[in-house]
C-alpha cells in the first residue's frame, strides 16, 4: 500500500508542477481537484479524468492505512500537510 500511495502521491506533485509551469504563479492555487466537491464519493463528482483516479485512489490508500497502521497514516497526512502543492 505504501508503494501505491507513494507513486499517486508523487504523479500529482507532478500534475500541480505541470500546471503551474503553464499557467504561472498567479494561478498557483488552483489545482485539477479544485472542481471536486469534495474529497469522498460524491453524486456531484461525476468526472472520470485521470486525476480523479489519482485522488480517489490516495483517499483509499490513506484511509485503508487509518485502519490498519494508525502511525503510518498520521506519517503520511503530516507529510502532505507540507507538501509545496495543494494535496
Amino acid at each position: 500500500m505504501h508503494p501505491l500511495l507513494d507513486r499517486v502521491i508523487r504523479r500529482l506533485e507532478d500534475l500541480h508542477l505541470t500546471y503551474s509551469a503553464w499557467v504561472g504563479p498567479a494561478h498557483r492555487i488552483e489545482s485539477a481537484s479544485e472542481r471536486r466537491s469534495t474529497i469522498e464519493t460524491h453524486e456531484q463528482n461525476v468526472r472520470d479524468d485521470a486525476v480523479d483516479v489519482l485522488i480517489d485512489s490516495a483517499r483509499d490508500c490513506l484511509a485503508h492505512l487509518a485502519e490498519c497502521q494508525a502511525e503510518v497514516a498520521d506519517q503520511w497526512c503530516e507529510r502532505l500537510a507540507r507538501s509545496k502543492s495543494p494535496l
